[in-house]
């Protein structure tokens, strides 16, 4: 349908080396849009540059600073034209609560997410498309509820402090540039991926099967889940939506 349509459409995303930035590149490319993926390695996007070849640009930087930034947008600018769409997808931070830590530290983790994502945001506004654009932030779904120390039996790995407070300013960022975009044809949206583990060291079982206990669906989500929503804030079909959060966690908030 024409409405969902994003073929040749101009997509930046960030942090397009992860968990689910590298899914989200190769669902960008198979609709159609060309990519210009930001990250600071690219060795998940070799076999997808392989695929795609003309129609992604990898790009390594460092999403806090901001030149480099500004620099790899302009390229893509005036090698394809107006920016029609911006998926902020960075996430810094270590695991654990940090509550004990240096303040300096926790502080840096939450600047290196939450500045990044407001750096990428203004970098690109000069080469958005005048007749309109989406900015897709992804956020979290520890910036709506707590996470929960038991779900993560003993494996240690908690989100920390600093990551679901970032991602908490993100949400509120989304809502706030919305408002402040909204006179320029720059819509602006979150996502908010539930539990979308990925694999650390060697795979607990017990610690999936706990997990899924806690969702309605009854199973974590995959990556690939994650694909649909931002193709859907990206395109027409979400033409009369901004500073929304879409929740993709499978019921886990309602009970």
């Amino acid at each position: 349908m024409s409405l969902f349509d994003i073929s040749k459409k101009n997509v930046v995303i960030t942090g397009a080396n992860g968990h689910l930035g590298r899914v989200l590149v190769e669902g960008l490319l198979e609709s159609g849009a060309r990519v210009l993926a930001l990250c600071r390695h690219d060795e998940n996007l070799i076999s997808i540059k392989k695929r795609f070849n003309s129609q992604i640009k990898i790009d390594l930087v460092d999403c806090r600073n901001e030149a480099d930034l500004k620099e790899s947008f302009k390229r893509f600018y005036l090698e394809f034209g107006g920016i029609d769409g911006l998926v902020n997808n960075i996430y810094w931070g270590e695991r654990r609560p940090q509550i004990f830590q240096e303040s300096e530290k926790i502080l840096g983790t939450f600047d290196a997410t939450f500045v990044s994502y407001w750096k990428a945001l203004r970098s690109v506004l000069p080469y958005l498309n005048p007749d309109g654009s989406s900015v897709v932030n992804n956020g979290s779904l520890w910036g709506i509820v707590s996470p929960d120390p038991n779900n993560y039996l003993d494996l240690e790995n908690e989100p920390s402090i600093s990551i679901v407070a970032s991602k908490a300013a993100v949400h509120q960022f989304t809502k706030y540039t919305a408002v402040l975009l909204s006179n320029k044809k720059i819509r602006v949206n979150t996502i908010v991926p539930g539990l979308f583990p990925q694999k650390r060291g060697v795979e607990r079982l017990d610690y999936i099967e706990a997990l899924s206990k806690k969702i309605p669906l009854a199973r974590i989500g995959q990556p690939r889940e994650i694909v649909g929503p931002v193709l859907f804030l990206l395109s027409n079909a979400s033409s009369y939506m901004t500073g929304q959060e879409l929740i993709i966690d499978g019921g886990y908030t309602l009970v």
